[in-house]
């Protein structure tokens, strides 16, 4: 049989016991198994020789940087190759080993048994191509190549903190399933294994935790802006505001995220004589997506909130309390290729949460004409509980138990803005104004919480989040209309996680 150019053979080779000849030239491949073989001479000059399984040939020569390629069932009890006769390796030539199993991966394998062996020192290390997942020492004797195969640790496999932390749990879990546990043996690029391994992780950088408090912060911005819609019935007054935000993080000692979300509130407070008193109901949705593959989490969250607000002689103060209780959904996709087949594994999870917030600020406005100043300090406080769940559908090898985990942030602003007016005289014969804010946002205390999960009846990992990082905020309002009609609408960016997070806001009001 003689294979040359680009052509390749896959399956079973029957030679039938006799003398034959096997030549394997240019890039083409033979990937199977042999049989009847023990007659047969295999010159590879430049191609891939890849033989599953064991067998017994009479000589073998590899030359032209041509790859042996040797699937090792165990350890050094059996040797994969046997050639009765003379193996020779050319300067360039390579080994590939495949490994079928985690179990008997490590340890010293017996990759060929020669007659005689000649050219052993054209293969070394380097030549040697393992799983990713390995590392292999390969030496040789007179009459065999041998190959001691190790696993690489965390900073080998160029894993983060997170990778790291569940990586142990993660290859006790492939056991479970031998497709899922071919795929990370037949992974022989370290970008490709992490990708993999990430895929088999839980929500756990913070995105969740950013997803519900964002959307929330965003809308409960309303009562610091005392020129936002609003519309008086005298007594009592309503408005109707709302939010999309998105920000995201970059892959560091966790994963990264992508989250994106939208709400819409409804608040409405009557007047008195030491401040107006109001409450109002939300509801916002919001999607944490993984940086670097497939898997999300989204969340609905229905929220109520009380209020306190007033202003007096340019002095302008607000609280408020908000407590939201939310349902999350979280999605986990495992895709692969594993030999002929692909692996698209769907493994969801269920769980809620309660979100509850407390927020003050106390600002003045001062103003010249037209032209006002507004410096402000503002508190803020969330606490997330987050219950555990069980997920289904990826079977024994991919879905995970999580335990239930608490963040919370208590962050102080200070800020200045710098508005604008300009139009007809006042409200009722038509105006417009033009705002904009700067400072910063200093988170004082509060954490994100651990993620504890494990794979069935597997040990548990813990996943620590990186924490929240402080930074500057900037925001441009405007608002334009008369007493009739008015529209307004907020565009804040804030700096976090090294990354630029922004919300914008828009209220309206019609009068009736």
């Amino acid at each position: 049989m003689t294979l040359a150019g680009t052509s390749k053979f896959t399956g079973l080779a029957d030679f039938g016991g006799g003398t034959d000849t096997l030549t394997i030239g240019g890039t083409s491949v033979f990937s199977g198994r042999l049989a009847n073989a023990q007659g047969l001479s295999v010159a590879v000059n430049g191609g891939t020789f890849d033989v599953g399984g064991a067998a017994t040939i009479s000589s073998l020569a590899v030359t032209d940087k041509g790859v042996l390629g040797v699937t090792l069932d165990g350890g050094s009890s059996g040797t994969a190759i046997q050639v009765t006769g003379n193996a020779s390796f050319g300067a360039d030539s390579k080994l590939a080993l495949r490994l079928t199993s985690l179990d008997n991966a490590e340890g010293q394998h017996i990759v060929l048994t020669a007659g005689t062996l000649t050219g052993a020192n054209n293969l070394t290390t380097s030549s040697t191509l393992l799983p990713f997942l390995y590392k292999g020492t390969l030496t040789s004797n007179a009459t065999q190549l041998i190959v001691d195969v190790s696993r690489k640790n965390v900073t080998e496999l160029g894993l983060n903190r997170s990778e790291g932390s569940a990586f142990d749990a993660v290859i006790d879990a492939l056991a479970a399933d031998e497709d899922i546990e071919q795929v990370f043996l037949d992974i022989t690029d370290g970008a490709q294994f992490r990708n993999q391994l990430g895929q088999m992780l839980p929500e756990h950088e913070g995105g969740v935790f950013e997803t519900v408090t964002s959307g929330s912060r965003a809308l409960g911005r309303y009562l610091m802006d005392p020129n936002a819609p609003f519309q008086d019935e005298g007594k009592w007054g309503y408005w109707i505001n709302q939010a999309v935000w998105g920000t995201s993080k970059s892959i560091g000692d966790t994963a990264g995220y992508d989250v994106t979300g939208w709400g819409v509130s409804l608040g409405a407070e009557i007047k008195t004589d030491v401040g107006n008193f109001g409450g109002s109901v939300a509801y916002l949705s919001g999607k944490d997506g993984n940086a670097s593959n497939a898997n999300e989490v989204s969340s609905s969250q229905f929220e109520g909130a009380l209020h306190w607000r007033l202003r007096s002689d340019g002095w302008m103060a607000s609280a408020r309390v908000s407590g939201a209780p939310i349902s999350f959904k979280g999605t986990r996709l495992f895709q692969a290729e594993a030999g002929a087949e692909d692996i698209n594994e769907t493994i969801r999870g269920k769980w809620d949460g309660t979100l509850w917030s407390a927020s003050g600020s106390l600002a003045h406005d001062g103003r010249l004409g037209g032209l006002s100043v507004r410096p402000m300090v503002a508190v803020d406080y969330y606490k997330l509980k987050e219950d555990g769940y069980t997920e289904t559908g990826g079977g024994d090898a991919l879905d995970l138990t999580v335990l239930s985990r608490d963040s919370d942030e208590l962050a102080v602003s200070g800020t200045v803005a710098v508005g604008l007016d300009f139009g007809g005289a006042d409200e009722y014969d038509g105006w417009t104004r033009f705002e904009i804010e700067g400072g910063r946002r200093q988170i004082v205390g509060g954490s994100l919480g651990t993620t504890t999960a494990s794979f069935k009846d597997g040990t548990p990992f813990t996943l620590t989040p990186d924490d929240r990082t402080s930074g500057w905020v900037g925001r441009i309002r405007g608002i334009a209309g008369n007493s009739a009609f008015q529209v307004g609408g907020e565009l804040s960016a804030e700096e976090q996680q090294s990354h630029v997070a922004w919300a914008f806001r828009a209220s309206l009001k019609v009068g009736l």
